[in-house]
């Protein structure tokens, strides 16, 4: 995806906690960090789209925060797309543990995972509108806007 949008001329910044990832991303042509998503984010605030593909809605065990975070990365006027599971009503938070094919396992770190009802939910808490919903090959992907402010608010 990172390649993609470099090669259709877009401004784009893979990041990932992964050396793995940020290396294959790098080998592909594309521009990537090696850090958390909360950790300082060149241009924050300026981002025109997030992607969160691949179960990536779960960092850090809080939907809620991850959604507050794309917050304060984006425009105002930005859109936010986000993969979230097939079965809509699923929606769990849990310690993971990740394991190799040599039985080496990682410390313990929060994540989640939820359907379309779950991020829905999370999303008009958090200031998000759900403004679309399309099902592709057994994928589920949910796009987001910032929520309209209420005129009771305006005055």
């Amino acid at each position: 995806m990172l390649s993609a949008a470099q090669r259709m001329g877009l401004r784009a910044l893979g990041i990932d906690t992964s050396p793995e990832a940020v290396s294959r991303a790098r080998r592909r042509g594309g521009r990537a960090i090696e850090q958390s998503v909360f950790a300082p984010v060149p241009h924050t605030g300026q981002w025109r789209s997030i992607i969160l593909l691949d179960g990536n809605i779960g960092i850090g065990g809080s939907i809620t925060s991850l959604l507050r975070r794309c917050g304060q990365l984006i425009a105002p006027d930005g859109t936010l797309l986000v993969e979230v599971e097939a079965d809509e009503n699923l929606d769990l938070v849990y310690s993971a543990v990740l394991e190799d094919q040599h039985g080496n396992r990682s410390e313990p770190f929060g994540w989640a995972r939820t359907g379309y009802t779950g991020l829905a939910s999370r999303a008009k808490r958090g200031g998000w509108t759900v403004i679309a919903v399309q099902r592709l090959e057994g994928r589920v992907f949910c796009r987001l806007a910032r929520a309209a402010t209420p005129d009771w608010i305006t005055g």
